[in-house]
């Protein structure tokens, strides 16, 4: 199917459409102008549609939003900023997407947001410090990302945060107020040679890795407050020469893996503490 059959105008009591995986759709010549009532739109792998149908920003009541590994998909019309009931937006493995879609100091409402695999986008929208309800923020593998927008430290609800593979990227901000932050991935980071700051608040933090980040010399002090801290994977950090401070207090750590961190040359007292820890590999 390549052109999306006339009539969807007129379904204006719809609330889900799911039209993935119609990998040969090109248009949606009517757009979703009338579907006022519809909450859950899902247009996954329609990898040969280039231009976003029209009427986004009439879909007041839209609560998801899905159109992940269009392929083809350079730009998304305006229309983000009236989308204030969205909660969650998935638009990973999108590789020609260029911009970050506009509108989104707008979204107050969402929670999960995953733009994986965007390996051509360079710039993430200023707007995303307004997100103070968002939990869950995946941006894994974005490799021509280098600088994350301002707005990290607002993102006070944010339980899990991944940037894995985001090989050119900056964090600025650090994390100091994320303090609801319970998964941290931001493994082979491999521009990163300072540790982003902050890591002393992370005081609900579970799992944390940033393993194969090659640059990476030195850990700022702060693993001493990481009290709930079960995962700690730091693997294949070829340039850590000192082993972070702190270790003595992370009573809840489970696991902990330093494999292949071949410049490090002496392990602090403080494993005699991990009275919880289940796996260690070295």
């Amino acid at each position: 199917m390549e052109v999306f059959p006339s009539g969807l105008s007129n379904l204006i009591a719809l609330e889900e459409l799911n039209f993935s995986k119609c990998r040969g759709l090109k248009l949606v010549s009517e757009g979703f102008g009338t579907l006022t009532c519809l909450k859950k739109l899902f247009m996954l792998e329609c990898v040969d549609l280039e231009v976003f149908p029209s009427g986004l920003s009439n879909l007041i009541a839209l609560e998801e939003l899905n159109f992940s590994k269009c392929r083809a998909l350079k730009h998304v019309p305006e229309g983000f900023g009236l989308l204030t009931c969205l909660k969650k937006l998935f638009r990973w493995e999108c590789e020609a997407l260029e911009v970050f879609p506009f509108g989104f100091s707008n979204l107050v409402a969402l929670e999960q947001l995953h733009f994986s695999k965007c390996q051509v986008l360079k710039l993430v929208s200023e707007g995303v410090g307004t997100l103070t309800c968002l939990k869950k923020l995946f941006m894994l593998e974005c490799e021509a990302l280098e600088v994350f927008s301002s707005g990290l430290s607002n993102l006070i609800a944010l339980e899990e945060l991944n940037f894995s593979k985001c090989r050119a990227l900056n964090v600025p901000e650090g994390f100091g107020m994320l303090t609801c932050l319970k998964k941290l991935f931001m493994w082979e980071c491999e521009a990163l040679d300072v540790f982003p700051s902050g890591l002393s608040n992370l005081i609900s933090l579970e799992e944390l890795d940033f393993s194969k980040c090659r640059g990476l010399k030195h850990v700022p002090e702060g693993f001493g407050s990481l009290t709930c801290l079960k995962k700690l994977f730091l693997w294949e950090c070829e340039a850590l020469d000192v082993f972070p401070s702190g270790l003595s207090n992370l009573i809840a750590l489970e696991e902990l893996h330093f494999s292949k961190c071949r410049a490090l040359t002496h392990v602090p007292e403080g494993f005699g503490m991990l009275t919880c820890l289940k796996t260690l590999r070295m």
